[in-house]
């Protein structure tokens, strides 16, 4: 009697750690398993984007870059290639086109994002000036990323220009993540 009563109480001792263990496991294989499953984690050539809101994150020579596209969801986007680019960038759009006020937050938007990231990479850019940017002034030691309403969503790049352009403020956004993709490597 005094034998079962012991082996009970060794059960019970040994019943809940296990049972603890057992919870941990499970829910470690349930998070893996849902993220898995929710598309929140995409692989693309040797990088791995993870989905957070609605940006997706990957690391770049433990730099974490957000974006609010996958490299997916802009492989469509036409472009033209990128050698090399000066690292003195002017951003700027169309001061003078007609713009929805959300396209025009959106564009602005894109390039204060796009000037931190760029900053970030070594790059030196400038959305304060007095005259109007274009183009025209790019130079081999100043280039000019022109952000603009299009009827169609692309990249081209002529010398030290980029133009990034879409058909409205979300695909300017999404060119400009790939133009990014481009120049970090993501994308070839």
């Amino acid at each position: 009697m005094v034998y079962r009563r012991r082996l009970k109480e060794k059960k019970k001792n040994i019943a809940v750690p296990l049972f603890i263990i057992a919870i941990m496991v499970l829910s470690a294989l349930g998070y893996a398993l849902f993220q898995a499953r929710g598309g929140n984690v995409k692989r693309f050539n040797s990088f791995k984007f993870i989905k957070i809101g609605d940006r997706w994150k990957t690391k770049i020579d433990n730099i974490e870059m957000m974006f609010y596209f996958a490299p997916d969801e802009v492989e469509d986007i036409p472009y033209d290639s990128i050698s090399t680019f000066p690292y003195f960038v002017y951003l700027t759009s169309n001061p003078e086109a007609s713009y929805s006020q959300q396209d025009l937050m959106t564009i602005e938007v894109a390039k204060f994002e796009l000037k931190n990231i760029l900053y970030s990479l070594g790059y030196t850019p400038s959305m304060n000036f007095s005259k109007t940017i274009t183009c025209e002034n790019s130079t081999s030691a100043m280039g000019v990323i022109d952000l603009d309403i299009s009827n169609e969503t692309a990249i081209n790049i002529e010398d030290s220009c980029v133009k990034i352009t879409g058909i409205n403020g979300p695909e300017i956004v999404r060119a400009r993540d790939k133009f990014l993709m481009l120049l970090l490597g993501i994308l070839k």
